[in-house]
């Protein structure tokens, strides 16, 4: 029998199976918080052996580095089988362009001329805007001439050291994608916030302004713009223009993460009343993951899931500032039975992830409802204490996630800082029992130390 008998969607399908996937985070899923560059000797041996194949046009990777994972795919032997399969598979195989190596690839005219002719079938670019070696000006060229034949981008990750020596024209390109309306997943990453497990306060003055003039064309661009559905903004500051932009723009957004970027003073707090303005309102608007944002304040983030109507999933990783009140709003008994409570106003989270909370800020947070919590890397009886402290916490949670190490019937409390903290705190066994809620000790941390 014929393979080109077959249905071409069951054909396709088949194609797409095998396809191997981009080895680097997903935008919008782990790529917020997974390293660009991996240094193990195995990686570092693939690595070397796939520069070694060379990048003639019967290797049907990605790019040089795509090889690295898997150098004969299963994808390549399907190509190599017969010329109808090899015509399939050429758009599949050149479907996601990948240059995030901080070490020298060879550029070659013949990788140059294999981009170009295949440009249209890239739908998804992974690019280190200034790698650290010393020919840039070739890598430059090579993006330059690439990227103004990609026509078809659905996803783009920029990546970045400094960017302050980005030459304009590669910048150009990628707004010229963007410009496209055809960018469904966006994301611009620092690989100093990536890379290193504790931050700096110096970080802070980092000012990525070709990443800020890259945000600020297509947030103008409208038509654009309102085609993004996922967004993610690794950045070591952000100036208030470009935050307001970020709230005010991209109206069709259903997943946001924002990482360390909100740390600005002259940025307010998350919700402040000169702030609340520029916080549209996003219909769309599933998933929020908010990390090292020293402007999100526990108290005020229950605000933003009332106000994101359609919010299902809800991450806070090492949130808040040193000096916030730790006071908040003080909650009596029945809270929440009042008609105005988030749970009477707001469908209960999918998912809320906590991780390097303190007990005030669990009990802050304590208002939004959620089918399941999970956390992680939490201080020794904080969060007992916040359950202990107000019974009704969380409300509708049926499961409860925690890390393998954590002791269920621990009352060990460590350093408490929560207004009227309980002399004495229930264990989680008791805290979980009493309200039939299931607990799974398999959740997984983010951010492992705390930060700057």
């Amino acid at each position: 029998m014929s393979w080109s008998v077959l249905p071409v969607e069951v054909t396709l399908e088949i194609i797409e199976y095998l396809c191997p996937e981009i080895n680097v985070g997903q935008i919008g899923k782990a790529a917020a918080w997974t390293k660009l560059w991996q240094t193990n000797n195995t990686d570092m041996e693939a690595e070397q052996n796939s520069n070694e194949g060379g990048g003639s046009e019967g290797v049907l990777s990605g790019s040089t580095q795509a090889l690295s994972t898997n150098p004969w795919s299963a994808l390549q032997s399907l190509a190599l089988t017969n010329k109808y399969f090899y015509k399939l598979c050429i758009p599949f195989a050149h479907r996601d362009f990948v240059f995030t190596s901080n070490d020298w690839t060879p550029i070659t005219d013949e990788l140059v001329s294999k981009w170009v002719k295949h440009g249209g079938n890239v739908r998804n670019v992974r690019i280190l805007l200034d790698p650290g070696f010393t020919l840039l000006f070739r890598y430059w060229e090579f993006l330059a001439t690439t990227l103004a034949t990609f026509t078809n981008v659905t996803s783009l990750a920029l990546y970045y050291r400094s960017c302050h020596s980005l030459p304009r024209k590669v910048a150009e390109e990628c707004v010229n994608i963007l410009k496209t309306g055809k960018v469904l997943e966006f994301g611009i990453y620092s690989t100093v916030i990536l890379e290193y497990k504790l931050g700096n306060l110096t970080w802070d003055r980092r000012m990525a302004w070709m990443a800020y003039d890259i945000i600020q064309q297509f947030s103008n661009n409208a038509a654009a713009a309102n085609k993004l559905r996922v967004l993610d903004l690794v950045l070591e500051t952000l100036p208030t223009e470009i935050y307001n932009l970020v709230r005010t723009q991209f109206p069709n957004l259903r997943a946001l993460t924002i990482r360390r970027a909100l740390r600005y003073q002259t940025l307010g707090r998350i919700w402040d009343a000169n702030q609340l303005p520029y916080w549209k309102h996003r219909d769309n608007l599933t998933c929020l993951r908010l990390i090292d944002c020293s402007n999100a304040y526990a108290f005020h983030i229950p605000h933003l899931v009332r106000h994101f109507t359609s919010l299902r999933e809800l991450m806070v990783s090492t949130c808040g500032a040193s000096d916030d009140d730790t006071v908040g709003v003080q909650r009596s008994g029945g809270w929440s039975t009042e008609s105005d409570a988030l749970r009477n106003t707001h469908a209960p989270l999918e998912v809320f992830h906590i991780e390097h909370m303190t007990d005030w800020e669990i009990y802050a947070l304590g208002v939004i409802p959620t089918k399941e919590l999970s956390t992680s890397l939490i201080t020794r009886g904080h969060l007992e204490a916040a359950f202990t402290r107000d019974p009704e916490i969380f409300p509708g949670l049926v499961l409860l996630r925690v890390e393998e190490y954590v002791n269920l019937e621990e009352t060990t409390y460590r350093e408490p800082t929560m207004a009227n903290a309980p002399r004495t705190i229930k264990t989680l066994n008791a805290i979980c029992t009493g309200r039939g809620i299931k607990v799974e000790k398999d959740a997984k941390w983010i951010r492992r130390k705390y930060i700057a």
